[in-house]
């Protein structure tokens, strides 16, 4: 017997099956390491009758360079969310790029 409890078992596979948590495991599965790096996954936002991916960029120079690739980014996140069942009714249908701060702030505590 592993010691395991296949209670937990059940629930920490199960909670991939949440949307929001397929959201954001389509978008680590999709993304290459660089783009993980300098962007910032904010969801699938619902804009009028569509769906819209939403990354955050940290600058200009980024923002370039993903604007020629969005259409490529949103088929490679729609194949990883269908392979996670997401509802089709829910797929985004386009990639808005937002500029700001993509990398988190790194909090320093002050000396002692």
């Amino acid at each position: 017997m592993s010691g395991r409890d296949p209670k937990s078992l059940s629930l920490a596979s199960g909670l991939w099956s949440l949307p929001a948590l397929k959201l954001v495991k389509a978008w680590k599965d999709c993304a290459g390491p660089a783009l993980l790096r300098q962007t910032r996954f904010l969801g699938v936002l619902q804009e009028g009758s569509e769906w819209v991916l939403r990354l955050e960029v940290p600058d200009p120079m980024w923002r370039q360079e993903l604007d020629f690739q969005k259409e490529q980014i949103l088929a490679s996140f729609r194949q990883a969310l269908s392979k996670l069942g997401y509802p089709e009714s829910r797929m985004p249908t386009r990639c808005l790029l937002a500029q700001g701060r993509a990398l988190p702030v790194q909090t320093r505590l002050p000396k002692k």
